[in-house]
Order: C-alpha cells, then structure tokens, then sequence
C-alpha cells in the first residue's frame, strides 16, 4: 500500500498501549469477526466476500484463518466474469528486461456493454518495484504507447528488483448503474536474477557468495541431488539462452530447467564441472526454446551418483541471454474454429497482421443491442480482415451466413 510499506504499525500501537497488537487486512479480519461473533460452534469453514473498490475475500478452514504461501489466499480480485469489464493480462507477466531501454505495450480492454471502449480512459502506471514494495513512476493513457526503464536505480545490484505496470480501465456506466474500474497489475524482471532471491525451493541454504568478480550477495548452498528452487512468474519471450554462475569443490552435477514444477517438462539441462573449490567461479551457458506463456521456473539440482548429503555446487545468480521483452511480441494462439454469435462458422481461425485473433475482432463478446448490430459489426469486421488477407472472400461469406442464422 502506498506509503504504508514496511511501515511498523504494530510496533507504534504496541509503544503506546501495553497489549499484544497484531495487523492484517480489513477482509481477514471481517472473516474472523464473521466466524467467531455469528458462527462460533457451528461452523469452520467459510469465505467472506467484501465489495468495495476491489474484491477481496477472507478465507477461514478448520476454523484458522488462512493466509496463504504469499499472503494471497482469498485474493478473488482478478476473476473474468462475463458482461463485466475485463483489462486482459499482459501475454509477457515474467518477462525479462534491461535497465535504461524502452518497452512498448499495448492494453487490450473488454466491456461488454461499452463495446467500443474508449483509450483515453485507458492508464497504465509504472513502478520500481524493490523486495515486498514499489515506488511510483510514471502515468500513460492510451491503449497503446512505450514506456522506459531506468538506466540507475539507486539500488546495489544484488537486491530483489522488478518492474511493475498497473493498467486500470473505468467505463461509461449505464443509467443508474455507476462506472465499474477493472485494472490488473503485472511485473516485469532484469535479466540478471540473484539466486537467493528464489520464490521457493527445497532444501537449500544461503552464505555470502564469494564472488569478488560478479559480486551478488549471497549464494546457494548445501545443494544436495533432488534439491530445487524456483521462479514465479517468468516468461521467456524473445530468450535464447540462461547463464548461470556455478562453482564446485566437487563432484558438481546438473541443473535441468524445468516447467512449473520440480518434476514438470524439462526445457533445458546445463551441466556444473567440477571447479577445484566453491571459490573458483565458472560460467555454465545452456541453450533454451521458449516454451510459451508464463509458468513458474524450475532448477532442479541433480547428480544421482553423489551420496545424498554431498554438496554439489554453489550457486551465485542466472542470467538469461536474448533481446526479452524489448523484441517482437508474442503471437497469439489462434486454435479452433471462428465462432460469432455463439455459432460455428467452421473456418479456421487464425493471426491477424497485427497480432489478434481473427475470431475476436468478429464476435469480441459484447451485448448487443439487437441481433441486425451483431450482424453489420461482422460485415464490417470481416470485410476488413477480408482486405488485410487473412479470409478469403468464401470464407467470409461463410461466416456471415454463420452470423445470419445466430
């Protein structure tokens, strides 16, 4: 929260008042005032719902209030629900980026009752983020612009930093009914990414790393086989390669570059030598393909012939190795069939010139005002994408005969 961050509310409270003082949001505490005031007894599972200018929820199970792994259990804020506005998540959450270069972005809105949507009430800001907070940088409008990295943080190279970017939309309302805002938020990571900053992991320690040539802090240790960590979100966009900095007083082992989980698809596997000691660094570079989407990045530590206490190598930082989010958008996948008014045209979907779906620019799920408005937004629509190339002109026609009969 703004302002708020790191801010020690219990420790003022607590200099004031000789009582235990505990903080949390206004939502759990909502759910625990739910539960223990008109429940108790009766009921231990329960999830209260706050509307407000968010949606927030207070999970309680077995009568314990639950939190979660990052404080986000009950976190219901982001949950598309047909015929309300919908500002469509970054295709590149995780990606990865260089200080002082600029991004391009383009925000994709859906309202299905403003139809069109206006960009001007389109904004996207900007912010540094640093361990558990972020400051505020800059403010856009528009659907579409490019926005621009610092070259100098103010922060050491060894800290947790991220780029983050909040879009917020508010539509026009309808008679009595008030404008709606619908706003995701997403982040973006340098390319160089401290081991120890790990989202989670197994059965790893941290030291000071040792490193007087790369610095970064601290390092991985006491890394035994079947040990792991993991990254969440990454996305490797426009990525050829993952760097990693290693060093091992033996039997070194593997790392294997996994999907989502400790056992999920392997992307890549880069092999750790034996250095002579856990001083003596060394570059270990493997080549990846991106598999698509955003997952969460496994290293999963591996050498089966080392007994299960020994130490296989230290582990400094990663660095992966392409122009990331900075070069050529990703491309939408356009599978199935062309559907427009609920029916099936049975034309092929596919990939606008500039990276849509041809099935949504036709039928973007909007409420129309009558079936005849359906109808002449497809002739429209179709008859431009007809002109771009993408159908032909039978197809086209199937696809109104489709949206004829709807």
């Amino acid at each position: 929260m703004p302002g708020w961050n790191e801010y020690p509310v219990a420790g003022v409270f607590v200099g004031d008042h000789d009582v235990p003082v505990l903080v949390d949001n206004d939502v759990n505490i909502m759910a625990l005032g739910e539960c223990r005031r008109c429940w108790r007894g009766t009921v231990e599972d329960l999830l209260f719902v706050k509307v407000g200018t968010g949606i927030g929820a207070g999970l309680i199970i077995g009568g314990r209030l639950q939190h979660g792994a990052r404080g986000g259990a009950g976190d219901i804020g982001h949950i598309r629900v047909a015929g309300v506005d919908d500002v469509v998540c970054p295709c590149s959450i995780g990606g990865f980026f260089d200080w002082g270069h600029d991004i391009d972005y383009r925000v994709v809105v859906r309202d299905r009752e403003d139809g069109d949507v206006d960009c001007g009430a389109v904004h996207l800001s900007t912010s540094l983020g640093h361990n558990e907070h972020a400051h505020p940088m800059d403010l856009f409008s528009g659907c579409e612009g490019t926005f621009s990295t610092p070259a100098s943080t103010g922060h050491g190279a060894a800290d947790n930093l991220w780029w983050g970017f909040s879009a917020r939309y508010t539509d026009r309302g309808a008679g009595d009914v008030p404008t709606l805002t619908g706003e995701t938020q997403s982040q973006l990571y340098p390319k160089r990414r401290q081991a120890q900053h790990r989202t989670s992991g197994e059965g790893v320690s941290t030291q000071s790393a040792q490193d007087p040539a790369e610095g970064g802090g601290q390092r991985l240790t006491s890394i035994n086989h079947g040990d792991w960590v993991a990254f969440d979100p990454v996305n490797l966009l426009n990525i050829d390669a993952i760097r990693f900095r290693v060093a091992s007083a033996g039997p070194g082992g593997n790392i294997e570059v996994r999907r989502d989980a400790p056992d999920g698809e392997l992307i890549a596997t880069a092999a750790v030598p034996d250095t002579g000691a856990n001083n003596n660094w060394t570059d270990v570079v493997v080549d990846v393909d991106d598999p698509g989407g955003t997952f969460a990045l496994h290293f999963v530590f591996t050498n089966p012939a080392a007994s299960p206490t020994e130490n296989l190598f230290v582990f400094n930082f990663f660095e992966v190795q392409g122009v990331g989010v900075t070069g050529p958008p990703p491309v939408p996948d356009c599978d199935g069939t062309i559907i427009v008014g609920g029916s099936d045209s049975g034309v092929a979907d596919r990939v606008t010139d500039d990276l849509w779906c041809a099935s949504e620019l036709l039928d973007d799920g909007r409420l129309w005002g009558n079936h005849g408005q359906l109808v002449s937004h497809v002739d429209a629509a179709s008859e431009r994408l007809v002109a771009d190339g993408v159908p032909t002109p039978q197809e086209r026609a199937r696809i109104m005969r489709t949206v004829a009969r709807s």
